[in-house]
């Protein structure tokens, strides 16, 4: 028998040349609560003079592993794009300490392609990670630390790391500045985040394991007119701010106020979710007959802020539940369940039976008809512009202007200033030239002639001819030509007294400038645009609480009234309480529509064209509207078969948009009217042109039929109930 060999198994080597942690923020948190994971990587710091120099060469980065920013996606937890994190550390120098981490590399360039023939691969990337200077057991390391900040969305544990370290940091350096690198090969152990639930200490039965700050819970159905056994969609809306991943739909089948009166089918809820909400469609049906309520449904949360359970409710929906047996066609015809309300109507064989009333939750929100506030402002923005490019081109003629004049402003002050240093000339033949030159450039510029070519006879001639008085002329004209006589002459200093000539020379200057500006006044202002904006301030008083709350509970409570309604009487009360609602200041294309409709069961003929007209002012025409008015006519008329008037298919956009939009294109029209300007006035006929003629044709059209309809608004009101304003409008 062949003895095996031998091998020896050795531990570790210890080291307290890099040191590597993994540390959280928090070791436990809730759901949505950020947490900061930092890793810090210690390499023990240079000695003496240099402790402050990254203990690494440019040359060899050192290299990290780190799993949790592989790009990989972790189930439960949001974070930032490691891309982008490290988009904001990379570093291009290579004369620069720098680390590299898992993959992530670089294109190194075209230039390195070229020299290298194409075969240049990519880079491993470089990255400047923030460092600070720290003690650990009486030794002084250098800490480069990298944070990372996540959000869980789902209970649970999480585990980060481990970090691999590899690569040859310096340990020491010689006096003469040889520095030693060291084989370092180092494994930072990971870490473990818990996501916990809150606590059940006063937990409600009603609790759907969210944890937020502000919940909002909303419910609507589908119908709020039906039969017993009927199925009915009921809708939870559950909206929040931190994470909805963990909420659990609210049972309601275990609900003794939702089993009391319907049948709720637990096992077929429908759920359709984004970030900031999740909905919850339950099939529900009706057991008892009459007009009943759709429970409030109460939803519970804990708030981590107070430490406590918060519950938010929604608001009742009342309904109209008929016997099963009524098969017949009943007074007012409700949407049917699950079937649109266009297709209901369409069946009905008798045009007597008018389209079904509105109760989509939009009836509450108030519409003005009128301008709203980016309509004047948008209205306002063409005239600004165009002012704006009048006031540019007079700036650029202004400043073209002033350009053209400087050199005459400032002839006076230059002409001065060389005469003031004849005095310090050496000689009198240099004083002699200065004093020939102020003059000429004097002349020059303030004259708008070369001066280079200006002679005595020439300054004196122009002198004359822009109106200076004939002494000064002369008396400049001798003072010039003696100096300019002696700049050619070279005539003995002695026959020259250049700083008396020279102060004589500057006082009939400044008569000749007093005299070019009586004569040549500059205009005593010039024309200045001010442009001067408007503040259009919305009232800053708002629909308080309590008014939202009665006008809720008004329009509830007229909807309930109009599915309920047997006789005349019951829809004319019907009727009344949308007039209410709609003189409270809720005036909106679905009231007038429920108005027109109740209307013309209480067979009010005229008041319920007027209100069916209002509906489609403000939401523009529909199906059912149209429906409603040909029963309206034919109410008025007593007649079996009535149409309505063939002008509106020619004016089709102006019955078929709401006035509001109508309104919108007119003021764009209006607005582009002023582009096209300012683009002709650039040269760009061929484009402004056909634009300018569409723009005029839509400022015609849509603002005539606008301002018709705000006219007729105007004209419009509620039998009993006055008007009341709402944001300023009507």
């Amino acid at each position: 028998q062949i003895p095996g060999p031998s091998i020896q198994v050795t531990g570790v080597d210890e080291q307290d040349l890099v040191k590597i942690a993994i540390v959280p923020s928090r070791d436990t948190l809730l759901i949505g609560d950020p947490v900061t994971i930092s890793l810090r990587v210690d390499i023990k710091a240079l000695p003496g003079k240099f402790a402050d120099i990254d203990p690494m060469l440019p040359r060899q980065p050192l290299w990290l592993q780190i799993p949790y920013l592989d790009g990989n996606p972790i189930p439960g937890l949001a974070f930032e794009d490691p891309r982008k994190l490290l988009q904001k550390l990379h570093h291009q120098s290579r004369r620069a300490a720098a680390f590299t981490i898992n993959r992530f590399t670089v294109d190194p360039g075209p230039m390195a392609r070229f020299f290298s023939l194409g075969a240049t691969k990519e880079e491993p990337a470089r990255f400047r990670i923030p460092r600070t200077a720290v003690t650990v057991d009486g030794k002084r390391y250098m800490r480069y630390e990298l944070k990372v900040k996540f959000t869980p969305g789902r209970e649970g544990d999480y585990r980060f790391g481990p970090v691999q370290f590899k690569g040859r940091p310096v340990e020491k350096v010689t006096a003469g500045g040889t520095a030693t690198t060291k084989n370092i090969l180092a494994i930072g152990p990971a870490c473990t985040v818990r996501v916990v639930p809150p606590t059940e200490e006063g937990r409600p039965d009603s609790y759907i394991g969210a944890v937020e700050t502000n919940m909002q819970v909303e419910a609507s159905d589908d119908a709020h007119t039906c039969r017993v056994g009927d199925p009915l969609l009921f809708t939870l809306a559950i909206s929040g701010r931190r994470s909805l991943a963990n909420i659990q739909p609210p049972a309601l089948d275990l609900r003794p106020s939702f089993t009391r009166h319907f049948k709720v089918y637990a096992d077929s809820i429908q759920t359709r979710s984004t970030p900031e909400q999740k909905v919850y469609i339950y099939t529900i049906r009706p057991i008892t007959q009459g007009t009943l309520e759709i429970p409030s449904v109460e939803v519970s949360f804990f708030n981590p802020v107070r430490n406590e359970y918060e519950s938010v409710r929604t608001r009742p929906i009342p309904i109209r539940a008929n016997q099963a047996a009524d098969v017949g066609p009943i007074p007012v015809v409700g949407p049917l369940t699950n079937v649109p309300a266009a297709r209901v109507s369409v069946a009905l064989e008798d045009m007597r039976v008018p389209a079904p009333l509105s109760f989509s939750q939009a009836g509450l929100a108030p519409r003005e008809i009128g301008f709203a506030r980016w309509h004047l402002v948008v209205a306002a923005a063409g005239p600004a512009i165009w002012l704006a490019f009048l006031v540019g081109g007079y700036c650029r003629t202004h400043l073209k202007r002033k350009a053209e004049t400087r050199p005459r402003e400032t002839a006076l002050r230059d002409a001065v200033r060389m005469l003031k240093s004849v005095a310090r000339q050496a000689t009198d033949a240099r004083a002699s030239h200065t004093l020939c030159e102020a003059m000429r450039s004097y002349v020059g510029r303030r004259l708008d002639v070369p001066p280079s070519g200006v002679t005595p006879a020439d300054a004196a001639r122009l002198l004359a001819k822009n109106g200076v008085p004939a002494d000064l002329v002369g008396r400049f004209n001798e003072l010039f030509e003696r100096s300019f006589n002696t700049t050619y002459n070279r005539r003995p200093a002695s026959d020259v007294d250049a700083p008396a000539v020279a102060r004589e020379a500057e006082a009939v200057l400044r008569n000749i400038e007093s005299s070019l500006r009586r004569k040549k006044a500059k205009p005593t202002g010039s024309a200045v645009l001010l442009l001067s904006g408007t503040l259009l301030l919305a009232p800053a008083a708002g629909t308080q609480a309590d008014e939202i709350a009665e006008k809720t509970f008004m329009w509830e409570q007229a909807n309930a009234a109009a599915a309920s309604a047997q006789t005349r009487e019951d829809f004319a009360h019907a009727a009344g309480l949308y007039r209410q609602l709609a003189g409270s200041g809720v005036r909106n294309g679905t009231v007038f529509y429920n108005l027109g409709t109740v209307l013309l069961k209480a067979e009010e003929y005229e008041e319920a064209m007027e209100a069916l007209l209002r509906a489609e002012r403000y939401a523009g025409t529909t199906w059912d509207i149209e429906r409603n008015m040909l029963i309206a006519r034919a109410g008025s008329d007593d007649i079996g078969a009535v149409s309505l008037p063939w002008y509106r298919l020619v004016l089709f956009w102006h019955y078929g948009l709401p006035c509001r939009a109508r309104l919108a294109v007119a003021v764009c029209s209006f607005a582009a009217i002023w582009l096209c300007l300012v683009l002709r006035r650039c040269g760009l006929r061929s484009i402004a042109t056909p634009i300018l003629a569409l723009a005029l044709v839509l400022l015609v059209l849509f603002g005539s039929s606008a301002a018709t309809s705000l006219h007729q608004e105007a004209r419009a009101g509620l039998r009993g109930v006055p008007l009341q304003r709402v944001n300023g409008e009507l």
